[in-house]
Parts: structure tokens; sequence; C-alpha cells
């Protein structure tokens, strides 16, 4: 749970500042959404059904502090910015296996 708290009270600086700016525009060329750790919010993961499971498999533990908790995760946050909060729990190998498993979908 410290992990989550913290994430979430180190991103409010990070949220305030990107509120700030317009959004960027979405790429033409983009026909599929393509979910990855880097860009993909984390709640998106969450909340999708094809992609859910794949977080599960992945984060263990770590999979029920962050659903319990994503209502007060900030929208921008991602899976490689829990990971810089998640002490070890979520190592580099993790999120390349997550990223192979959503780049199947």
């Amino acid at each position: 749970m410290k992990i989550i708290a913290f994430a979430i009270a180190a991103s409010i600086a990070v949220a305030s500042t990107a509120m700030a700016q317009p959004p960027a525009a979405a790429p033409a060329a983009a026909a599929k959404a393509k979910f990855s750790v880097a860009a993909t919010p984390l709640g998106d993961l969450m909340r999708n059904p094809q992609t859910k499971p794949i977080l599960q498999k992945h984060l263990g533990d770590l999979f029920g502090q962050v659903e319990s908790n994503i209502d007060q995760i900030p929208a921008e946050f991602t899976l490689e910015t829990l990971a810089e909060y998640a002490q070890g729990m979520l190592t580099p190998e993790s999120l390349k296996a997550i990223d192979a498993d959503l780049a199947k979908l």
C-alpha cells in the first residue's frame, strides 16, 4: 500500500503540470490501438478485459494493490511509472514480458 500511496503522491506534481498542456494529437496512421507498458495508462490496462488478465499473470501480489487503488492512480500513470516506485516488485524483465503479451493482442 505504501508503494501505491507514494506513487500517487509523487505523480500529483506531474499530473498538475500535464493538465496545463494541451493533449497531443493522435497519429492519423494509428488505426488500431496498441498497448504498451510505456505508453498505455495503467487504468486503461486494468479496465480492459483483454489486458487485465495479462497484468494479473505478471504482477503477482502487486496486482491486488494496484486493483484496490486503481481509482486513486492518476490517469497518465503507466506500468513503467509504477515500476519506478515498486521497489523491485516490477522488474525490467517483467515489463518486457508484459509488453510481449500485450503485443499479441
